[in-house]
C-alpha cells in the first residue's frame, strides 16, 4: 500500500497562529501511527525516515509531546535529550541552587504538562515569579516549624508536597539517593525506564569515584558533557518508533515506512561552498579554489564545473529519494509541501509532477493512494521471549540494610541551626504517626536521640510537642485503645503506584484515617483524604472517621 499526500501550511482558526506545513506533517504522522496501531502493527513495525538528524530530532520531540513515549532516533538514545532526564537534572540545579529560576520555572513546566498532565494551567502561571518569600529575620529559637513563609503559589500547589515540604532535606542527600527519592515522589517508577537506569548508574559511578555532593555532580555532569556522550544500549526487539537518516537505511527492509519531511531541494543551494578547478587560463594556475555556487558562476571559467556539481547532486538526491521509496515492505506514507509550480527544484515537485502522470497511483481526495490498506501479519511480534518489567524498583536503602545510627536518614539536617524548625517538624509528624498511647512518647523519643536524629538537651521539647499534638481536640479516636494502628501503611493501586496515609487504625472492617500537616491548609490536603477514603472503601472497609491536622496551627478539621 503506498500513500501520498501533499500539506499546506495553514492558520489555526482557534488561535490565528500560522502553522507550518511541517507542523502539519508531524500531525498527520501522529494520526498515520494511530491507525496503524489500530490495524495491528507494532511501534517496532515502524520506521520514519528522514534527511538529516535535525529533522529526525523535531520529529522525535514533537511526537513524544503528543504522547509517544517509546522513540529510537538518532540522538534520542543519548541521555541528556531525553525529557526526564532533563527534568531530573533541572531538579537537582535547583536544589542546589534555589535562586535557578530557570531550573525551577522548568522542572514545574515538565511536571504539570508530562507528568501530572495537566492542561488548563497556564503557561504565564508556570512562568511567573513564583519565588518563595524569605523570611524576614532569623528566629533564634527553636520551633516546631520553620517560620519560612511559603506563598500561595504554583510552585507550592502543584508540585508535590513531599517535594516542596523536604527541600532541605532532599539538598543534602548523595546524589544516587536523591535519584531513587525523586523517583519515588514523582512516581517515576511507574513503568521502566532504560533512561532512568543509565541515569543512576552514572550518578552511583560518580558517588563511588567522588564525594557524591550535589554540586559536585552538576559540575562534572557538564564540564564532561556526559549528557552528550552517553547513551541507552536498546535491545534490537524493543517495542519502539525507530526515527532513521535515509542514508543509514540502505540495504534495510522495515514493515511500514513513513517519510514525513519529503522536501529536500535537488539541486545545490545558492551560496554552497565546492572546490572547483578549470582549464582556462590564467585560472588554471591557481588550481583548487573554494567557490560560491549560483547561477553567478554560468559565463565564467567555473561554468563546467558547477554545471558537473549540479548534475551530481541531481544524481544522489534522486538516489536519496529512490532509497527512502524502496525499503517498505507492507506499506509506505509520504508527506510533502503542495506543489506551488515553477521551476523544478525540490523533490517534493518531482513526486508530485510524477504522482499526476502514473496510472496505477489513484488520485483519492487530497492524497494518492495504490493498493489497499495491509493488516498486520499474525507473526508481527517478535517471537522473542523475555521477562517485562511492570514498573522500575525503587528502594530505600535505609529500609533493607541495619546500620547502628540512622542519622543518614536526615543528613545534614541539624548541622545548621536554621533547619532545626524543618527537622522538629518532620521528627514530631513521624512520631505521631509511629506511636500506639502517650505512654510510648519518651520511650519514642530517646530512641530518636539513640539513633542520632536528636540530641540529648531537644528531647525534653520533642516530647512536650509531640504530647500536645495528640492532645488536640479530636485525635483522642487516633489513639484509642482496641483499635489497631498502621503508620504510612503502602496502598497499592492496579497502575503500580502507590499511595501512604500517615495513620490508620482498625477496629474488625471500621478504619479511621488521620494525615497530619506542618504547613497552611490547603485545598488539596482535602482531596488527598478523599482518595484515602475511596481506596479503603473499595478494599471494604467502613470510613468511620477522617481527619486533617495541623500541627502548626493546632486544630484539628474532620472530612
Amino acid at each position: 500500500f503506498v500513500r501520498i499526500r501533499p500539506l499546506t501550511a495553514s492558520t489555526d482558526p482557534a488561535t490565528g497562529e500560522e502553522r507550518t506545513w511541517k507542523a502539519a506533517a508531524i500531525e498527520a504522522t501522529a494520526d498515520t501511527i494511530g491507525q496503524l496501531l489500530k490495524r495491528g502493527y507494532q511501534l517496532r513495525d515502524i520506521t520514519l525516515l528522514v534527511r538529516n538528524n535535525r529533522d529526525g530530532n523535531l520529529l522525535a520531540t514533537e511526537l513524544f509531546q503528543q504522547g509517544f513515549r517509546d522513540i529510537i532516533s538518532p540522538d534520542s538514545l543519548l541521555l541528556g535529550t531525553h525529557p526526564l532526564i532533563q527534568f531530573l537534572l533541572n531538579v537537582f540545579r535547583y536544589l542546589a541552587d534555589p535562586g535557578n529560576s530557570i531550573a525551577k520555572s522548568q522542572l514545574l513546566h515538565y511536571y504539570v504538562t508530562q507528568l501530572r498532565e495537566q492542561d488548563g494551567v497556564s503557561l504565564h502561571r508556570l512562568f511567573a515569579d513564583h519565588q518563595l518569600k524569605s523570611r524576614k529575620r532569623p528566629s533564634a529559637t527553636i520551633s516546631l516549624f520553620d517560620s519560612e513563609v511559603h506563598t500561595d503559589n504554583a510552585f507550592n500547589q502543584l508540585l508535590p508536597e513531599t517535594f516542596t515540604a523536604h527541600l532541605p532535606y532532599l539538598s543534602k542527600l548523595p546524589v544516587y539517593e536523591l535519584s531513587e527519592q525523586l523517583a519515588a515522589i514523582f512516581l517515576l517508577n511507574r513503568e521502566p525506564d532504560a533512561y532512568l537506569q543509565r541515569f543512576q548508574d552514572l550518578a552511583l559511578e560518580f558517588t563511588q569515584n567522588d564525594s557524591g555532593n550535589l554540586t559536585a555532580f552538576i559540575s562534572w555532569w557538564d564540564e564532561n558533557e556526559i549528557g552528550l556522550t552517553k547513551s541507552v544500549v536498546v535491545p534490537e526487539d524493543v517495542n519502539a518508533l525507530r526515527i532513521m537518516s535515509i542514508h543509514k537505511s540502505k540495504g534495510l527492509q522495515f514493515p511500514i515506512v513513513i517519510i514525513p519531511f519529503t522536501d529536500w531541494s535537488l539541486f545545490p543551494k545558492a551560496n554552497e561552498w565546492i572546490w572547483a578547478t578549470t582549464d582556462e587560463p590564467p585560472f588554471d594556475q591557481i588550481g583548487k579554489v573554494a567557490l560560491n555556487t549560483g547561477k553567478k558562476l554560468l559565463g565564467t571559467a567555473y561554468e563546467a564545473a558547477y554545471r558537473e556539481e549540479i548534475q551530481q547532486q541531481l544524481v544522489d538526491n534522486a538516489n536519496l529519494l529512490y532509497v527512502a521509496f524502496t525499503r517498505a515492505e507492507h506499506e509506505l506514507h509520504v508527506f510533502l509541501p503542495e506543489d506551488s509550480g515553477g521551476e523544478l527544484s525540490k523533490v517534493s515537485q518531482l513526486v508530485s509532477r510524477t504522482c499526476d502522470s502514473m496510472d496505477k497511483l489513484i488520485r483519492s481526495g487530497e492524497e494518492w493512494q495504490a493498493g489497499e490498506p495491509s493488516v498486520a501479519p499474525t507473526d508481527s511480534s517478535s517471537g522473542t521471549t523475555t521477562d517485562v518489567l511492570r514498573s522500575y524498583p525503587i528502594h530505600r536503602w535505609q529500609e533493607r540494610i541495619s546500620i547502628a545510627s540512622k542519622a543518614r536518614d536526615l543528613t545534614g539536617m541539624w548541622e545548621e541551626e536554621k533547619s532545626s524548625g524543618k527537622r522538629f517538624g518532620i521528627i514530631v509528624h513521624r512520631l505521631l504517626s509511629e506511636i500506639t498511647a502517650s505512654s510510648d512518647i519518651e520511650r519514642a523519643v530517646q530512641a530518636q536521640v539513640f539513633d542520632g536524629l536528636l540530641r540529648e538537651e531537644e528531647a525534653e521539647e520533642v516530647e512536650r510537642q509531640v504530647r500536645a499534638g495528640m492532645e488536640l481536640p479530636g485525635m483522642e479516636a487516633y489513639y484509642e485503645d482496641g483499635w489497631t494502628a498502621r503508620a504510612e501503611q503502602e496502598i497499592l493501586l492496579p497502575d503500580g503506584s502507590s499511595q501512604r496515609p500517615d495513620r490508620v487504625v482498625f477496629n474488625a472492617n471500621r478504619i479511621r484515617i488521620v494525615d497530619f500537616k506542618t504547613g497552611a491548609e490547603r485545598p488539596a490536603h482535602r482531596q488527598q483524604l478523599s482518595s484515602y477514603c475511596d481506596l479503603l472503601k473499595q478494599m471494604g472497609y467502613a470510613i468511620d472517621r477522617a481527619s486533617l491536622a495541623y500541627l502548626r496551627e493546632n486544630k484539628v478539621v474532620d472530612l
